[in-house]
C-alpha cells in the first residue's frame, strides 16, 4: 500500500490520534479520581454515621449502667446488713436481757444514762470487738469510781475505762442532774458468747 498523504497532514493525523488517546486517559484519570474520592467520602461518611450511633449508644450504656450502680450498691448494702444481722444473731444478744444484766452490775447511788451499743462495735474484729461507750449519772466521785469497779467484777463486762466525769457548774434545783450531779463517761468491752442469752 502507497501511503499517498502528505507527510505534513499524516503528522498532523498522528498528533490528533495523540491527543484523543491523551484526552480518554485524562478523561479516565479524572473519573478514576472522583471514583476513589467518592469511594472514600462515603466510607467517611459511613463510618462517621456508625461513630455517632456509637456514641449514642455508649451514653445510653452508661446511662443504664449508673442505674444498674446504684441497685449494686444497695444491694452490697443490704449483703452487708445480711451479714451483720447474722452474726449479731449467731452471739443471741437480747437487748432487753442485756440492760438487765448492766442494771444489776450497777451498784447504789447510780443510774445508767446512756448506752452506745452498735451492730459494729459486735461484728468488729480485733481490739475495737465488742467496745462501746457507756454513760452513768451517779451521786458522788466516790460511786462513778464504785461503778466502774463493779462493771470491772460483772462477767459481762471487760477493760473498763473511766474516761472523764464532769457536774454542771449551776446544778439544778430539782430533776436528775439534782439527784446524780456527776456524769461518767465509760468504754467498756462487752463479752457477749455465752453471757447474755435468751
Amino acid at each position: 500500500m502507497i501511503n499517498l498523504l502528505n507527510p505534513e497532514h499524516f503528522a498532523e493525523l498522528k498528533a490528533a490520534r495523540l491527543n484523543f488517546r491523551l484526552r480518554r486517559y485524562i478523561v479516565l484519570a479524572v473519573v478514576a479520581t472522583v471514583g476513589i474520592a467518592a469511594i472514600y467520602g462515603g466510607g467517611y461518611w459511613s463510618a462517621s454515621n456508625e461513630y455517632v450511633l456509637a456514641e449514642k449508644q455508649n451514653v445510653a450504656a452508661q446511662a443504664e449502667l449508673k442505674s444498674h450502680e446504684a441497685l449494686k450498691n444497695r444491694l452490697a448494702e443490704y449483703r452487708a446488713n445480711l451479714v451483720i444481722a447474722d452474726k449479731i444473731l449467731d452471739t443471741q444478744l437480747v437487748y432487753s436481757d442485756f440492760l438487765v444484766y448492766t442494771a444489776q452490775a450497777m451498784p447504789p447511788n447510780t443510774i445508767l444514762a446512756s448506752v452506745g451499743l452498735s451492730t459494729k462495735s459486735l461484728v468488729a474484729t480485733g481490739p475495737e470487738k465488742g467496745v462501746m461507750p457507756l454513760e452513768a449519772r451517779t451521786k458522788s466521785y466516790d460511786d462513778a469510781l464504785r461503778l466502774k469497779e463493779s462493771l470491772e467484777a460483772s462477767p459481762l463486762f471487760s477493760d473498763v475505762r473511766l474516761k472523764q466525769t464532769s457536774t454542771l457548774d449551776k446544778i439544778p434545783p430539782t430533776g436528775i442532774e439534782h439527784d446524780y450531779p456527776y456524769l461518767g463517761s465509760y468504754t467498756v468491752r462487752l463479752d457477749l458468747i455465752g453471757k447474755v442469752k435468751r
